[in-house]
Parts: structure tokens; sequence; C-alpha cells
């Protein structure tokens, strides 16, 4: 999951421009023993359409042993932290690269 929450930048051709959030379906990965939520954060140039700053966040919840015991559904696994974001993701500074939100289409 790490190496997958990484942020990606078009750093050089991002600066001054107008980005639109591209809203991306969570999904449920099923392949693992605990249920794992990812998450995809994307935003695309206003007028190109191209996707110039993106991330994945992984949230999971307590696994079968949490279920069976009967502990709340949201609750966190208990051996590890249930997040893994990518470093800066949600930290991004988009106006110190004078890169301007719109608000969806």
């Amino acid at each position: 999951m790490q190496k997958n929450a990484v942020l990606t930048v078009d750093e050089k051709n991002i600066r001054g421009k107008t980005v639109v959030y591209q809203r991306v379906k969570d999904q449920y990965l099923n392949m693992y023993i605990i249920p794992i939520l990812e998450r995809n954060w994307s935003y695309k140039d206003a007028v190109t359409d191209e996707i110039v700053i993106s991330w994945r966040s992984y949230e999971a919840t307590g696994g079968w042993l949490s279920r069976l015991i009967g502990f709340p559904e949201g609750s966190p696994p208990y051996t590890f932290n249930g997040s893994c974001l990518a470093k800066d993701g949600f930290d991004f500074d988009f106006k110190n690269r004078d890169i301007h939100i719109k608000d969806e289409e």
C-alpha cells in the first residue's frame, strides 16, 4: 500500500493553472484479510482535462476477529495504524504554486 500512496504532481506544467477536482469512486480492495478502502484524489487541468495532481490513500478497519467479537465496525485494526496517506497529499500547497481550484463542472 505504502508504495502506491504517493503524491504525483506535474510540477513543470502546473504553476499558474486552474484545476478541477476529478471525482473518482472509492473502492474496497477485496484481496486482503482485512477490509481496505482505497481513495483516489486527483485534479485535472481545467483547459486540457489532463490529470496534473493525484494521490491515493488507504484506510483499513478491523478484520475478522474484530467483527467476530462484535467491536464496532468502524474500529481500526489493533496491530497497526489503519491508514496510509501520501506524504504531502492533504497538505499540498496549491496557493504557493499559484494553482487555482475551480468548482466541479
